[in-house]
């Protein structure tokens, strides 16, 4: 009787240890890859940000689509909030000396808008 107890508990204690190397391992590509466990974007897919020219704040618009007067798109178009050590995008600023601009995400292969600047560029 102690044949088939062992054979079971060592079944079961080999599939926990698989299942927390698994769990463990993921957590480990997350970390390194810097994917963030929840994938939030200024806009959903297929549209991007949109913003006032005499007043702050944005909206989300569908791409293509004719904007109202006084609006003109992001130029920094659809991003992730969180870009700092993600793979494939940078970190950006308003070129402006003293701006005082907030860090934004911008893919790291295309050639940045005019007026903004890789955060590693202005130190």
């Amino acid at each position: 009787m102690k044949k088939p107890l062992v054979l079971t508990l060592s079944i079961l204690g080999g599939l926990l240890a698989l299942t927390a190397l698994s769990v463990g391992a993921f957590a480990a590509y997350l970390a390194i890859s810097g994917t963030p466990l929840i994938d939030e974007w200024q806009c959903k897919d297929g549209e991007a940000p949109v913003l006032w020219d005499d007043e702050p704040g944005s909206f989300c618009e569908v791409e293509g689509r004719e904007l109202p007067a006084g609006a003109h798109w992001d130029p920094l178009g659809n991003r992730p909030l969180q870009c700092e050590d993600r793979w494939g995008w940078v970190q950006v600023v308003p070129a402006e000396a003293g701006s005082g601009g907030e860090p934004d995400c911008y893919p790291d292969d295309e050639e940045l808008p005019e007026g903004w600047q890789r955060v590693d560029a202005g130190a």
